[in-house]
């Protein structure tokens, strides 16, 4: 059920980019969400969870170590060009 909402900033919000265009670069800091609890992700529980905040961040590891991460300017193992055949 748990949602961790990596730290950024507001211009790489969609909701808030595609709403205004004058927003600027704030950051948003990392939140965690039960979705089974709270559909609409407006109660922050990283306070409280913090052992499936540091599981859930593992994972993302994982998967930046294999196919990237722009924002972080990481370049995964196992990225190759579009459309090519592995």
């Amino acid at each position: 059920p748990w949602k961790l909402r990596f730290e950024t900033t507001l211009l790489h919000e969609d909701i808030y980019r595609n709403r205004h265009k004058d927003i600027r670069d704030i950051p948003v800091p990392e939140r965690l969400f039960n979705l089974d609890l709270d559909i609409g992700e407006q109660k922050d529980v990283k306070q409280h969870h913090k052992d499936v905040v540091e599981r859930l961040r593992g994972y993302a590891d994982v998967i930046r170590a294999d196919i990237g991460d722009a924002r972080k300017e990481m370049k995964g193992e196992n990225v190759r060009p579009v459309g090519l055949p592995v």
